[in-house]
C-alpha cells in the first residue's frame, strides 16, 4: 500500500475538490478502483504527508484520507473534543465539522463562527480506518487511512464549500488554506 501512495499524482482544479460519481464500501482500506482513480489533493502545512480524495453517489458524500506516519498515535475513546488533540483528519463544511482518529473515533459537531458546538451527531454517518503498522508504538507504522461517508440527508444536500484538515501533535495541515474554503465540484 505504501508504494501506491508514493506514485500517485495529485490533481485538483485550483481550489476546487473534484468529486467523481462512484459508490464504495466504507472499510478504511481504499482498495476499490474508484479510490485509486479519484483525484487527490495534498494537505499543506508543517505536518506529515497527507492526501485526501472525494467521491459521491445518491446517498453519500465519501471522503478518504491517507497519512504517511511512522508513529500513528490515538488513545482517546471519547468523541469530543479529545480527538482533536491527537492524530486525526477531518472536514469542515458550511456549519458542520467531522474529524476521525486512527481508532475510528468520530468527533462531529456544528460550527457557529469560530465556535465548535459539540454534543451533536450527524445521523447516518459511516466511517472506518486502517493503520499499516501498530497503533501507539513508535517507529513501527507507515501509513494510516480513513474513510468517511457523510449522508446527503444529514448535511441538507451537497456542500458548496469545504476545508480539509489534518491534525498531528499540534501541527495542522489544510486544503486549500488555513482560513479559506475550497469549492466542491461533483462530476457525473
Amino acid at each position: 500500500m505504501i508504494l501506491l501512495w508514493t506514485v500517485l499524482t495529485l490533481t485538483c482544479c485550483g481550489d476546487s475538490l473534484i468529486c467523481p460519481h462512484a459508490s464504495v464500501e466504507v472499510d478504511g482500506r481504499l482498495a476499490e478502483p474508484a479510490w485509486r482513480e479519484a483525484p487527490k489533493v495534498a494537505l499543506v502545512g508543517p505536518g506529515l504527508k497527507a492526501y485526501a480524495m472525494s467521491l459521491w453517489d445518491g446517498t453519500y458524500w465519501y471522503l478518504a484520507f491517507a497519512v504517511e506516519d511512522t508513529d500513528v498515535w490515538a488513545t482517546s475513546l471519547k468523541e469530543v473534543p479529545e480527538v482533536l488533540v491527537e492524530d486525526c483528519v477531518g472536514v469542515v463544511l458550511e456549519g458542520v465539522g467531522v474529524y476521525i482518529s486512527p481508532m475510528n473515533v468520530v468527533a462531529d459537531f456544528k460550527v457557529r463562527g469560530r465556535r465548535k458546538l459539540f454534543g451533536w451527531d450527524l445521523p447516518g454517518l459511516v466511517s472506518a480506518t486502517e493503520v499499516s503498522g501498530t497503533l501507539n508504538f513508535p517507529e513501527r507504522d507507515s501509513i494510516w487511512t480513513a474513510e468517511i461517508a457523510l449522508p446527503w440527508k444529514g448535511l441538507g444536500g451537497p456542500p458548496s464549500q469545504v476545508r480539509l484538515v489534518r491534525v498531528d501533535d499540534g501541527r495542522v495541515q489544510f486544503w486549500p488554506s488555513r482560513r479559506g474554503f475550497g469549492r466542491v465540484r461533483r462530476k457525473k
